[in-house]
């Protein structure tokens, strides 16, 4: 009869006590099919010696040891021979195993004692089976070996000498025993370790996935919401028969894809190699020149934009300059989208501990919960081009720096008000930086 192993799944174990469990389970694998043969010709051998080599000195107890070394012979290859999921079956031939061969062990001049060896030591390697009860076995098994002596009475050297071969068989036992929890427990930890690997890559693959995703939206919103507003008034002025207008917003709506063109290529390029400019220093003067360049471009799409800035600029790292940028970037799409027309102003504050910026713009009818308007146009058009991730984007990415970050983002007396602050780090030195406001002409 074949015997399978139950399949192991990998469970996750809390404590050393939950872990000890998992892998006294897991261990409990079955024998060997050598092994399997190795017992099984071992009982027939000792069993053939044992029931037609039966000593003199046991004439008058003969058939009674005759029946004992039987039931112990039948006891091993019945406990060889069954699955180990039928636990009662097993745990029951062994300790028929042990009783029998430990009582039969001198009144059979040792040869009994083979049966006995292998149930012991079958006994208390499995770690299923309860500690005390294999103690209790070997005890039982220590003093049936005494019963045996005054059946047929033997040298005391011998007596011993059995007695020292069933104790050896029980530390083999033992130290079985803990081989196999000891190979369950690095098999456990393993498969916890792989999981582990796994998860963490997984979660790895999903936190890059999202910023693939903000990159995305950021550059689709911002270049493509520009060009939305751009086309209307291209649309708008050619109707007019304005030409000259039209041609200067057509080619403002070329530099807005040509910037557009350029931030894709930037991600494209991010994504295909690692990033190690996230500790990379930015100077305030780079960082403003960029914010600069970014209200720049919302002003040519015909807004207005008020800026105000406090403090005295500081370095960030790239990925806290690329937080405000994107937040800026994203607050004046929204506000081209949702207010079109609106004036913005922007605050930016430095502290020693924080920036803060502020953008604010007046809600227009068409975001007002109270008025929605029923006729389609340009407006309702652009408004419903986003996918609400703008305001989750910026979060993730504020989230994800290492010194942290807020966002807030609500109603107030009829603005819409953004307001994000990048957590600073004490102990660099302070750099000043050129104010924002738009430069004027010498």
């Amino acid at each position: 009869m074949s015997e399978r192993a139950p399949e192991q799944q990998p469970v996750p174990a809390t404590d050393a006590a939950a872990r000890a469990r998992v892998a006294a389970r897991v261990a409990e694998q079955p024998q060997s099919l050598l092994g399997r043969l190795l017992n099984l010709i071992g009982a027939g051998v000792v069993g053939y010696a044992l029931l037609t080599d039966v000593g003199p000195a046991l004439a008058p107890a003969q058939s009674a040891i005759s029946a004992i070394t039987a039931i112990t012979v039948a006891a091993w290859i019945v406990r060889v021979l069954v699955p180990l999921r039928w636990t009662a079956v097993a745990v029951t031939g062994e300790l028929v195993m042990i009783a029998g061969g430990t009582l039969a062990a001198v009144p059979t001049n040792g040869l009994a004692i083979a049966p006995a060896f292998a149930g012991i030591v079958m006994l208390l390697s499995r770690p299923s089976r309860p500690i005390p009860l294999g103690v209790s076995a070997g005890v039982a098994g220590v003093a049936l070996i005494a019963v045996g002596a005054l059946l047929a009475p033997a040298l005391p050297l011998l007596l011993l000498g059995m007695e020292g071969v069933f104790g050896l068989a029980a530390v083999l036992g033992f130290s079985r025993r803990r081989t196999r929890l000891a190979d369950a427990t690095t098999r456990l930890l393993l498969e916890e370790r792989v999981a582990f690997e796994q998860e963490r890559a997984r979660s790895a693959t999903l936190i890059e996935r999202s910023r693939i995703a903000r990159d995305i939206h950021d550059v689709l919103a911002h270049s493509l919401g520009g060009l939305v507003i751009q086309l209307d008034a291209v649309e708008a002025l050619l109707e007019a028969g304005d030409i000259e207008a039209a041609e200067k917003r057509v080619a403002d709506a070329r530099a807005l894809a040509a910037s557009g063109l350029g931030e894709a290529r930037r991600a494209v390029d991010a994504l295909r190699e690692p990033d190690d400019r996230a500790n990379t220093a930015v100077a305030p003067v780079d960082f403003e020149r960029s914010l600069h360049d970014l209200l720049n471009a919302h002003r040519s799409l015909g807004a207005t934009v008020d800026v105000v800035e406090r403090g005295d600029a500081r370095p960030l790292d790239a990925a806290q300059a690329d937080a405000l940028y994107r937040a800026l970037q994203e607050s004046l799409s929204n506000s081209r989208k949702h207010a079109p027309g609106a004036p913005v102003t922007v605050v930016l504050e430095w502290a020693a501990d924080r920036v803060m910026l502020t953008v604010t713009n007046r809600m227009s009818r068409l975001e007002h919960p109270s008025s929605r308007p029923s006729a389609k146009g340009s407006a309702d058009d652009l408004a419903i081009t986003g996918g609400g991730h703008g305001l989750t984007g910026m979060r993730e990415r504020l989230g994800a720096l290492a010194l942290g970050g807020t966002l807030h983002a609500g109603e107030a007396d009829d603005n819409f008000v953004v307001t994000v602050r990048v957590n600073l780090d004490l102990n660099l030195d302070l750099n000043r930086g050129s104010p924002l406001e738009e430069p004027t002409d010498d």
